[in-house]
């Protein structure tokens, strides 16, 4: 039960201090790994919120906001110890803190809507590192003559999962798959209009 002057506070809306008398009587829900997980998942999607997403453009496609002092803050409404701001205030997107905790959200559910389409329909995916794409959109500019931007070269890599991987090796030998005589196709999604500048500074690094 509440108290009674607890609830005359509440109800003539006068500001009011309540600390709880007891203890806390569950355990702390939060689990760190989540944590972790979801920072996983802003990283990985990074670079392609910087490409949609203008107001991400320079960043990596990172969400965040500034730690400020904030003494001076302290000083004004007379407070005591230290004091920090977290400026959510000042991410991009929403100008609050639903730009990063909004956007992660539509992250997982695309990430689990992927998953449970493509359960049945998917032997299995592979990463690539930046400096792979770079070298791999080299080869293809000066064998083959295509401008691929680095996202579509992804697929280069495939092969050589399968043939140099022991997990690559035996998917193919669980599915009874013969790479000698296999063809592999390799998906350029983009990249033909890329200006020389930019191209060249990918081919850079």
């Amino acid at each position: 039960m509440l108290a009674p002057e607890l609830i005359a506070n509440l109800q003539s809306l006068s500001p009011m201090l309540w600390l709880n008398p007891g203890e806390r009587s569950l355990d702390d829900p939060f689990q760190p790994s989540l944590l972790d997980q979801a920072e996983q998942r802003l990283q990985r999607f990074g670079p392609l919120l910087a490409l949609i997403l203008p107001e991400l453009a320079g960043t990596d496609g990172v969400i965040e906001s500034p730690l400020l002092d904030a003494t001076a803050l302290r000083d004004a409404l007379g407070g005591q110890s230290r004091w920090l701001l977290k400026a959510d205030n000042r991410l991009p997107l929403t100008g609050s803190v639903k730009a990063r905790g909004g956007v992660h959200e539509v992250l997982v559910f695309a990430e689990t809507l992927a998953a449970v389409c493509m359960q049945d329909r998917l032997s299995g995916i592979f990463t690539v590192g930046d400096g792979a794409l770079r070298y791999y959109i080299g080869v293809a500019s000066e064998k083959l003559g295509e401008r691929i931007e680095p996202s579509a070269a992804a697929s280069f890599a495939g092969p050589r999962w399968l043939t140099g991987s022991p997990a690559g090796a035996q998917w193919c030998r669980r599915n009874d798959v013969d790479l000698a005589g296999a063809t592999h196709l390799l998906w350029s999604t983009g990249g033909g209009l890329v200006p020389d500048a930019e191209f060249n500074r990918w081919l850079d690094g």
